[in-house]
């Protein structure tokens, strides 16, 4: 899915997607031992990051796939 964003040029959403991720994946191995603030961070970046994915990236998917 990132190789067809990137060959189409959106290399901003792709680094968006990509630096997410990272920082979803580095939170997550902080929650091994949870405080509130790191459970919030986590929270607020997946809530920020699936809204991002729903209204921006599969949008550009779609248009890239012409889904209808």
């Amino acid at each position: 899915m990132l190789h067809f964003l990137l060959t189409a040029g959106e290399d901003k959403l792709v680094t968006r997607v990509e630096c997410d991720h990272k920082e979803l994946r580095r939170l997550s191995v902080q929650l091994r031992q949870p405080d509130a603030m790191t459970l919030l961070g986590f929270a607020e970046l997946l809530t920020s990051h699936v809204r991002f994915e729903e209204r921006e990236m599969f949008v550009v998917l779609e248009a890239l796939f012409d889904c209808e």
